[in-house]
């Protein structure tokens, strides 16, 4: 998953690992490993989500989750887990956010054209938006302070 073929390529070691961490990652992903290596119950799960360096240079995302076995006098014998590739889940939780990001500078935008509006509306009986490109008008007007479409609407010639 992350390009090396041998472990002579990447070493079966704690430093192989943790020098791959993304820089925002690193304390918090070594900070749990600590925490579940240190756990002499053995119930302690390390389940993190953190970038790790490819061979090529390039961060993916990853979910690692395992647990420590131990030997019958405690000490540590391995550790043992899974490692999922996250890439496609983080790219559709960015593209959400964007989304998410564009939803809401459009809704203030429309918020901003709606207070314009009601606000010119209070000292107009009637306002009507001209597209001058599409040669079209729709009639705007307000009765109580609050503005709306009259229906109206037409050419602008």
């Amino acid at each position: 998953m992350l390009g090396f073929v041998s472990e002579a390529d990447f070493l079966n070691t704690f430093e192989a690992w943790s020098s791959r961490l993304h820089p925002e990652d690193k304390a918090s992903s070594i900070h749990e490993y600590v925490l579940t290596v240190s756990d002499r119950s053995g119930k302690r799960v390390f389940d993190v989500e953190y970038r790790l360096q490819a061979k090529n240079g390039e961060y993916h995302w990853f979910h690692a989750a395992g647990g420590l076995s131990r030997r019958m006098d405690g000490s540590p014998k391995s550790f043992d887990g899974v490692f999922i590739n996250t890439d496609e889940k983080h790219a559709k939780d960015q593209q959400l956010h964007q989304l998410l990001r564009t939803a809401q500078v459009a809704r203030k935008k429309a918020e901003l054209n709606s207070e314009i509006i009601s606000a010119v509306s209070r000292l107009y009986d009637s306002i009507y938006q001209i597209d001058l490109t599409k040669n079209s008008y729709q009639e705007i007007s307000s009765g109580s302070g609050e503005h709306h479409l009259t229906g109206h609407k037409g050419s602008a010639q």
